[in-house]
């Protein structure tokens, strides 16, 4: 089977085009970087590359700060709501978890200890944070664009 060469390794016969180049380049790659990283930002990324995963997973064991920019959907007319991490309970939400742990009972707002809804954290531009000392997370709900408007929000939380 002939795979095209491209920096871009996505869908069917992923396995397969990372063993051989330059896919098993870019790959080390990105691992290394990884690794080398003081803190991890991810921006819309869905948590189900296994082989990303495998990679985060490992660099999460020692402490490094993390922030994930997605979108929380808090309009009922776009869709089912999300709920915050505090209480989700989806693909999404387990992959995050399992790729980044954290006490998910231990995500709220800076300064408090009690879960708020996504609409909440959007409103006010704070991001859902994990009040645990070891895994700090925080959650950006309002989107890329949004996540634009206030980086220092974002940038607070990569120090």
């Amino acid at each position: 089977m002939q795979y095209p060469t491209s920096p871009i390794i996505a869908g069917y016969g992923k396995t397969v085009q990372l063993l051989r180049q330059p896919f098993i380049t870019y790959f080390a790659q990105a691992c290394k970087l990884v690794y080398e990283a003081d803190s991890l930002l991810f921006l819309g990324y869905g948590f189900t590359d296994p082989h990303l995963n495998a990679t985060f997973s490992e660099v999460r064991k020692r402490r490094r700060p993390a922030i994930v920019v997605t979108w929380g959907n808090d309009d009922p007319k776009r869709g089912p709501i999300d709920d915050a991490l505090a209480w989700r309970q989806d693909a999404w939400s387990h992959n995050l978890l399992n790729v980044l742990p954290t006490p998910q009972t231990k995500m709220s707002k800076p300064g408090f200890c009690i879960p708020f809804s996504i609409r909440n954290h959007k409103e006010t531009n704070e991001c859902e944070v994990s009040n645990s000392d070891t895994h700090p997370l925080a959650i950006w709900y309002g989107g890329m664009l949004d996540a634009c408007r206030h980086p220092e929000k974002i940038l607070s939380y990569l120090r």
